[in-house]
């Protein structure tokens, strides 16, 4: 992969050998729900003196999403369709665009015939000052068993909020376009909560699964509003699974004031990265609606106090009334909804 390297120094091509058990867990891979705390997670990381921690590049997830098997052999039509997709799926398009051309013409000229591993990891860029990787990509949750099948030493971080503070954030950044609107009862209120909290669920589930089936070492869950609450604690504790050395500058605001994502077209969403960390955050769903909280109790609950978030509302008679009637209206088309937008993301066709 030499004749892949970007011309800067700072910036090289992945590559992982195979460590003995005393060195650090690597790759890291952040999974989460959205709104859940992943890029603030990726930033605390990133902010190590030793570790680099790309936002969202998606290349992983997107080549199961291509249809390729962990096992694929890619020759050069396959990596030119795989270009071709990435380019169509905005996460790693937009990734694509900070990699530098040259790197992605050897890419796509290269005659050899390669691995998924090798095939991910010439487009994954890391730094030279800092030896340990990772990457924040918040659906390679659903492919847990795949990146600890090409990366046995990798260490897979999934972070976990409480659903109603998720979700509210969600409806805020994506329906609201406001940072403290708080959800009208209506039936796109009904529709957004009961779709959102089925994908909070199927997320979770398919985590928790994982975590059974896996080695316990090799995935680290954390909770957000512990990591707000009692932020040195948790990043110790990251830091002993990862098997590196704490940094105590790993919550300093100034470290993260130079995260790139603050200065992208995605800053608004995630302008408290450049505060100090607000215990506060921790009860982000305390502005909820009660009816919307019930929705997601009658969609995700048994989930949610699984992962230890035990809230049983109850709204007024008649918002339960139209809410049980809306779920029995459009219940099994958002859950086809929700198996198809899966399928595609695993790549089933």
């Amino acid at each position: 992969m030499k004749n892949m390297r970007q011309s800067d120094p700072t910036i090289h091509v992945a590559r992982t050998d195979s460590p003995i058990s005393t060195q650090p867990r690597q790759p890291i891979f952040i999974v989460g729900h959205p709104r859940s705390g992943t890029t603030l997670l990726r930033a605390l990381l990133g902010a190590h003196e030793q570790i680099h921690v790309l936002n969202e590049p998606d290349l992983f997830m997107n080549m199961r999403s291509a249809g390729f098997s962990i096992d694929h052999r890619f020759s050069a039509d396959d990596r030119r369709k795989l270009i071709n997709f990435f380019r169509s799926k905005r996460s790693s398009n937009r990734y694509l665009e900070s990699v530098d051309e040259n790197k992605i013409k050897a890419f796509l000229n290269s005659t050899k015939e390669a691995s998924f591993q090798e095939t991910f990891e010439s487009l994954v860029q890391t730094r030279n000052d800092k030896p340990y990787w990772g990457t924040k990509s918040l659906q390679n949750g659903y492919f847990i068993r795949d990146i600890l099948t090409v990366y046995p030493r990798a260490i897979v971080i999934p972070i976990v909020r409480d659903p109603r503070a998720a979700l509210l954030s969600t409806y805020r950044k994506r329906l609201a376009h406001s940072a403290n609107c708080i959800p009208k009862f209506g039936r796109e209120g009904i529709a957004f909560f009961s779709y959102e909290a089925m994908r909070w669920g199927a997320a979770m589930d398919v985590i928790h699964e994982a975590r059974n089936d896996a080695d316990r070492s090799a995935l680290h869950k954390v909770r957000y509003e512990s990591i707000v609450t009692n932020p040195e604690s948790e990043i110790r504790s990251l830091c002993d699974a990862i098997q590196i050395p704490y940094d105590p500058e790993m919550s300093s605001v100034s470290r993260r004031s130079n995260d790139p994502l603050l200065k992208s077209t995605e800053a608004y969403a995630h302008r408290n990265l450049s505060s100090s960390i607000d215990p506060s955050r921790a009860a982000g769903g305390k502005d909820l609606p009660e009816w919307a909280s019930y929705i997601i109790n009658q969609c995700a609950g048994e989930t949610a106090r699984r992962e230890g978030y035990d809230f049983r509302t109850k709204p007024k008679l008649a918002q339960r009334i139209i809410i049980q009637a809306g779920l029995s209206a459009f219940r099994s088309k958002m859950q086809k909804r929700l198996t198809s937008e899966l399928k595609n993301l695993c790549g089933v066709r």
